[in-house]
């Protein structure tokens, strides 16, 4: 073979590799892109947050926290908090990231560890309220940022 039908064979070899590493790329990146492979952490934290109480007179709103962390490995996950008073904690801000409130120390939490279990593909869920000061908080759009056993979260959310 002559040194010119070598490169030649070199080139069509270099040409099809690449087009085969292309064709490669592009179907994994269909399949995360579209959903059908989670390229994500076992162990995640869900939440979602709805207005439950309205300004009144006398009191700010209130807002309902449903936050779940999904263990979607195969071992027992151990979550643990320092204090009972650290498993769930919030603080909200507005959307150029100001700081307008903040949970309050509860007087009536037990300063001991606290630990819990989720076992393989399963979820632990809790409902929290999370009343505002309403000379605070305004109608209008906020970020809540809540820490739940150690997992961070974040979502906007609309105080009418």
């Amino acid at each position: 073979m002559s040194p010119e039908d070598q490169r030649s064979s070199l080139r069509r070899t270099v040409s099809l590799s690449s087009l085969v590493m292309l064709s490669v790329v592009g179907v994994v990146a269909y399949f995360i892109y579209s959903g059908k492979v989670d390229m994500g952490d076992p162990v995640r934290m869900d939440a979602s947050v709805e207005q439950t109480v309205d300004y009144e007179q006398d009191r700010g709103p209130a807002l309902s926290a449903e936050v779940t962390i999904v263990n979607d490995s195969d071992e027992t996950l151990t979550v643990q908090s320092e204090t009972q008073c650290k498993i769930f904690q919030w603080f909200l801000l507005d959307m150029d990231g100001a700081l307008i409130e903040a949970q309050l120390p509860d007087s009536n939490c037990a300063d001991v560890p606290a630990t819990n279990f989720i076992e393989p593909h399963h979820k632990m869920t809790d409902k929290f309220t999370l009343e505002l000061d309403r000379r605070r908080v305004q109608p209008g759009d906020y970020v809540l940022f809540m820490r739940y056993w150690g997992y961070e979260g974040r979502q906007q959310v609309t105080i009418e």
